[in-house]
């Protein structure tokens, strides 16, 4: 296979999975949410708590009136922490409360197309080729895990947060804890996809500067 098309073909399978699983796992309906809470498979055990981690915990008790600031004071941490203990036995604490990928099962979550396509993969690629796919794959995973822990601090003028990718999704994440019906993407391509993006000059047409800091 032609190695650009491979590559185009590896990107759309990821940011697409990304819209998906962030969209319809990780901000899944109150019915869906409803029958994994129900279920004892594994998978949707799985699932809720990708969804509670990050659609409860990061979005709803934690960066609760700052976008940059994860808690007010100590003591709404500590809260935090004993109504995870009372629910789940244990905090986020240690695990940053769903700002970034830790466990075995968020990895899995995350790489989960990639372990279906590899039998198919194995018998129509060659190794290098492989590698490659499976690399693309890897770019929300790892976007999530380092770069999404960095959209929620302040901008620095630098060359990291003034180089054009992060400033985009700086912004269309801000955009995202506005409003997260839209903007799933870390890996830019699936929301306009699927019909879910608002550019920032949109969204923010009607204010005089962006979240924090002047990215005009």
């Amino acid at each position: 296979m032609n190695l650009v098309l491979l590559i185009i073909i590896a990107y759309l399978v990821a940011t697409l999975w990304e819209h998906y699983f962030h969209r319809d796992i990780l901000h899944a309906s109150a019915k869906v949410v409803r029958k994994w809470q129900n279920s004892n498979f594994w998978l949707d055990k799985m699932w809720y708590h990708g969804y509670y981690t990050h659609h409860i915990i990061h979005h709803k008790k934690t960066f609760q009136k700052e976008y940059t600031k994860q808690f007010e004071n100590k003591e709404q941490k500590e809260k935090l922490d004993k109504y995870l203990v009372d629910k789940f036995g244990n905090s986020e604490g240690n695990r940053n409360y769903g700002l970034t990928v830790n466990t075995i099962y968020e990895y899995l979550m995350f790489i989960l197309p990639l372990l279906f396509l590899f039998p198919i993969l194995i018998v129509l690629l060659k190794l290098y080729q492989i590698i490659i796919f499976g690399l693309v794959m890897m770019l929300p995973l790892l976007l999530s895990k380092y770069i999404h822990p960095l959209l929620h601090k302040e901008i620095k003028n630098d060359w990291f947060y003034n180089n054009f990718y992060i400033k985009l999704i700086y912004q269309t994440h801000y955009i995202h804890h506005k409003d997260d019906s839209k903007n799933f993407n870390l890996l830019w391509g699936g929301d306009w996809i699927r019909k879910s993006y608002i550019a920032p000059l949109n969204f923010h047409k009607s204010r005089s500067s962006y979240p924090n800091n002047d990215l005009k």
